[in-house]
């Protein structure tokens, strides 16, 4: 769990834990992909992350199920780090991206920072894309990139089709799909431009 680098000791943590837990009041590096958070008496004094281009991928909905802390959407704002969102069944309870923009929102909420449906959408799209380094190819429609995307129904459950009669503004759309959409509101599935997945379809059986 620990090393030795220049002299100083090196942990293996959570960044949530490191942010806050009084057992890191020494000097520490966490080790987080290629990038290296720096901790001095307590305090975020460097994130290597923003020059080694490292992206932070958390998973709300399995640091809820575990437990495990809330991650500091605000901190990795005001360092430039890069972000986007994951899911886990492993240590969670969901695959859907929705759901782990809904578990997002909450946590940015439980610690005084408003989660907006457009960043929440970036982190899942885009900021996923150059999570993997690819967005050169995925993330969003720009020419000449593959048409990997979801169609996604705004009426897909009674609850979410009201609600969807009394938002208009784009960033409510937004808002409501990603607070009361699961994954019967993916219409379809696209790879390379060609539907592999139509929610719609008459059953083979």
């Amino acid at each position: 769990m620990g090393g030795k680098i220049g002299g100083k000791q090196a942990y293996r943590a959570s960044i949530f834990h490191v942010l806050d837990d009084p057992r890191y009041n020494k000097d520490a590096y966490e080790f987080l992909e290629d990038g290296i958070l720096v901790v001095e008496n307590g305090k975020v004094s460097a994130l290597g992350h923003k020059e080694t281009g490292s992206v932070l991928c958390p998973n709300p909905p399995s640091n809820m199920f575990l437990g495990s802390g809330l991650f500091k959407f605000q901190k990795a704002k005001d360092f430039g780090v890069k972000v986007a969102l994951g899911t886990d069944f492993g240590a969670g309870n969901t695959f859907s991206m929705l759901r782990s923009m809904e578990e997002a929102y909450k946590t940015a909420q439980l610690q005084g920072y408003s989660l907006s449906p457009f960043e929440a959408f970036y982190l899942t799209t885009l900021g996923g894309a150059r999570a993997l380094a690819m967005d050169d190819k995925l993330g969003n429609f720009e020419f000449g990139k593959e048409a990997d995307f979801v169609v996604l129904d705004k009426q897909s459950t009674p609850f979410l089709a009201w609600r969807m009669d009394h938002a208009k503004p784009p960033l409510e759309i937004l808002f409501v799909l990603m607070m009361l959409g699961d994954d019967r509101a993916v219409k379809a599935t696209y790879v390379y431009g060609n539907k592999l997945h139509d929610r719609d379809a008459p059953s083979s059986n």
